[in-house]
């Protein structure tokens, strides 16, 4: 399944700012790239952007994060971690002033 994740009121002007704007905004994001690991009982920490290419007006952009996946269950007694990373595509919604961010189709 394929997750999306908006932020509105983005406007053009943020684009110059993309990094440290989506850097404000690690938790939502470790809070969406989490739906991909919910059937297996996990969720994503210490999420980092390793790259990011911009979205133009007709162009989608590229974001490249490194996270951790915590799998905790204390009735299994499970509290383990591992290292994954995920590409997640950009676009930019000038009309409708929004940063979209659409994850891999698992």
């Amino acid at each position: 399944m394929q997750h999306h994740w908006n932020f509105k009121n983005f406007r053009r002007a943020d684009l110059e700012n993309l990094k440290s704007f989506l850097e404000e905004k690690i938790g939502e994001l470790e809070t969406f790239l989490s739906y991909y690991y919910r059937g297996e009982g996990a969720t994503v920490e210490n999420l980092s952007i390793t790259s990011i290419k911009a979205p133009g007006t007709e162009e989608k952009g590229l974001l490249n994060v490194n996270f951790k996946v915590a799998y905790f269950n204390l009735c299994w007694n499970i509290d383990d971690h591992d290292s994954d990373k995920m590409n997640i595509d950009i676009y930019f919604d000038e009309k409708g002033e929004a940063l979209k961010l659409i994850g891999p189709d698992w």
